[in-house]
């Protein structure tokens, strides 16, 4: 199965370059950004006021590009582990860590972590940007 490139994280001129080459309207672009980073859809199939068709021919190479964990590990303290996947069999992991004042979010930016931390599968993983 070929992977879609996700939407999520492109620019308004991107998107106006992605509805030009698609041969959607130019506002279109306006509609998608929209949905993308104001409604934060989870799907292509949510954006209504795009027609069917242009629906459907997004869908070929493209996806909204949000990712729910697909494990979750909680700990007595307090700590969250959420295990997502970013294809290839690769995994990338984000850690809730509550304190008295504050929390902390580790988020991991890339398979495999130089920093090898105990509570994190993600360092013994190798290394590979994403």
């Amino acid at each position: 199965m070929m992977s879609k490139y996700p939407l999520l994280g492109m620019p308004l001129v991107e998107l106006q370059k992605l509805v030009k080459e698609l041969g959607m309207p130019g506002f279109a672009a306006k509609q998608l950004a929209s949905w993308l980073y104001e409604k934060k859809v989870n799907s292509i199939d949510e954006m209504t006021n795009l027609s069917l068709r242009h629906r459907e021919l997004l869908k070929q190479g493209y996806e909204v590009g949000v990712s729910a964990p697909v494990d979750e590990m909680r700990s007595v303290d307090g700590t969250v582990k959420y295990l997502y996947s970013v294809g290839d069999g690769h995994f990338v992991e984000a850690v809730y860590i509550p304190d008295e004042e504050r929390a902390t979010l580790c988020i991991s930016s890339q398979v495999g972590c130089k920093m090898n931390c105990k509570f994190c599968m993600t360092g013994k993983q190798g290394f590979k940007l994403i």
